[in-house]
């Protein structure tokens, strides 16, 4: 495949070789899935010939190392260039105003790209949006985890190995304003043991309004026993069990919502 990408590049049939880069992109990610595969059956047999499986896992490793490389010199060599430009964003949001990004993506010639996926970047899952027939797109979120104050954030559009072409990305930065929270328990064990599993559960509300991916806390001193987030009624509940070291005895079981500099601001 990447001679053939040579001979269309050689012979400057730039539809072809931007073909042969797809082509050799699909079999690149075969290719990755093929070793993964390959390397894990060679760790079992490990056990039989150490030194004979340790060569055949670095000729495994060569080999899609040098593949990867030819796979990326053609996509940057024929992909073709995009533009990812925003047009509008929120100067100020907060977990009860959400954040609302508008803006366009579309090929070096100004051509509009359907149907793509632009994500922006958060501490937690990306937040997604699909461009429309003019490739236009608008992200919307509540910034929960996001740092308070004037956060840099990305908008990006990375698509496929096999989509025909590269990525692009932008900086944004609105002033993330942070809000007081309150927790109730409704319902915490007096006694915990590191053998079975007990639930915790209670409520959480951001300046008086019930939000949902408020994170939620439970531990011990340092020691976290269990993690979660709130639904979209503020309520959580989680199983908590402390670790098979903890020691028998009387300890302060700290139930904690938000976090010190983010958009939820911490509380017990």
């Amino acid at each position: 495949l990447y001679t053939e990408y040579q001979r269309a590049r050689a012979s400057q049939n730039e539809t072809r070789a931007r073909e042969a880069a797809k082509e050799l992109a699909a079999a690149t990610e075969e290719l990755n899935q093929t070793s993964t595969n390959l390397t894990s059956t060679y760790a079992e047999l490990s056990d039989l010939n150490e030194t004979r499986s340790d060569r055949a896992q670095q000729r495994i490793e060569q080999a899609f190392t040098q593949a990867e490389q030819l796979s990326e010199n053609a996509r940057q060599s024929t992909y073709i260039e995009t533009r990812l430009s925003v047009t509008a964003v929120s100067q100020t949001a907060s977990p009860t105003q959400p954040l609302n990004i508008s803006g366009r993506l579309e090929d070096i010639n100004g051509n509009p790209l359907t149907n793509r996926t632009v994500a922006l970047t958060t501490p937690g899952e990306p937040v997604q949006s699909q461009t429309n027939a003019n490739g236009e797109f608008t992200i919307t979120h509540a910034p929960i985890e996001i740092s308070a104050g004037e956060t840099p954030l990305t908008v990006q559009y990375v698509p496929q190995a096999t989509a025909g072409f590269r990525e692009s990305e932008m900086t944004v930065s609105p002033q993330i304003s942070s809000l007081p929270s309150t927790l109730t328990v409704t319902s915490a064990p007096e006694v915990v043991s590191n053998t079975s599993t007990t639930n915790v559960s209670g409520e959480v509300m951001v300046a008086e309004q019930a939000l949902a991916d408020v994170p939620v806390r439970v531990r011990i001193g340092e020691t976290v026993l269990g993690e979660t987030e709130t639904t979209e009624r503020g309520t959580f509940q989680m199983p908590i069990s402390p670790p098979i070291t903890t020691q028998a005895g009387e300890y302060t079981l700290t139930i904690e919502a938000g976090d010190t500099g983010q958009a939820v601001e911490p509380t017990t």
